[in-house]
């Protein structure tokens, strides 16, 4: 997928570094660790909590829920998808049996 090797990378995430091995696209990885930290760093202003645990597994859990929410976003859209599909073939081929649409 990617053409670059692995190699390893260190990202830090809410005041703690995490050395990585066997990274294929450290551009993403590195997107991915300051969302994280973002994330945490949000979660930790919004409640008194001073234990990192805790707020790794709070921002877990929303995350996890914009990943549910995306999940049935898209099996949605797939649904809708193929009922555009399915109404454009019953078009085509109501057109392919009616002379008049297709010149014959």
């Amino acid at each position: 997928m990617y053409d670059e090797p692995a190699r390893s990378l260190t990202v830090s995430i809410f005041g703690a570094d995490y050395p990585l091995k066997n990274v294929t696209d450290p551009e993403t990885v590195n997107a991915i660790a300051r969302y994280v930290d973002r994330q945490m760093r949000e979660v930790a202003g919004s409640v008194a909590l001073r234990s990192t645990p805790k707020v790794a597994v709070l921002t877990a859990m929303q995350i996890s829920t914009e990943l549910f929410a995306l999940r049935d976003e898209i099996a949605r859209v797939r649904e809708q998808m193929e009922g555009y599909a399915e109404t454009l073939n019953r078009a085509m081929e109501t057109a392919e049996d009616d002379p008049e649409m297709t010149g014959v």
